[in-house]
């Protein structure tokens, strides 16, 4: 059976553009290493999926640190959060770490430059944010 986070990257994968290069990570000798790396047109960026059915997240803290690190050294990533209740995607900056870790998904609305549910409009967001598209 497969887990949350599996049907998540399944349904991300079906709604990116055919020129995305897009390799789900399985990692365990590097811990903290987000799950999908993606390039396009010369862009290139980290997701990390997560599923949730309330609020709370379990962002562990060599997650943390990797995006953290990974965005003092400039490198483009986001949490993808799917709240399996209500249907809510949200998309935070890698940058949000350690308040998606604090706090979960309570109070942190203001802080996604994603929330809806329409998965193909949080992917396109995804590539503008990364620079794959421009925004207009």
């Amino acid at each position: 059976m497969k887990k949350p986070e599996q049907n998540l990257w399944q349904r991300v994968k079906k709604h990116l553009p055919q020129n995305c290069h897009a390799t789900r990570v399985e990692n365990l000798a590097v811990a903290g290493v987000p799950d999908v790396h993606v390039a396009s047109h010369g862009a290139m960026f980290w997701i990390e999926l997560k599923t949730t059915k309330d609020n709370a997240l379990n962002i562990r803290k060599a997650q943390i640190a990797w995006h953290m690190g990974y965005f003092g050294a400039g490198g483009v990533a986001f949490f993808l959060v799917a709240r399996a209740k209500q249907g809510d995607l949200f998309l935070f900056h890698g940058r949000d770490a350690l308040k998606l870790a604090s706090n979960g998904l309570h109070n942190m609305e203001q802080s996604a430059v994603y929330h809806g549910t329409s998965l193909q409009a949080c992917v396109d967001r995804v590539l503008r944010l990364a620079g794959v598209y421009s925004e207009a």
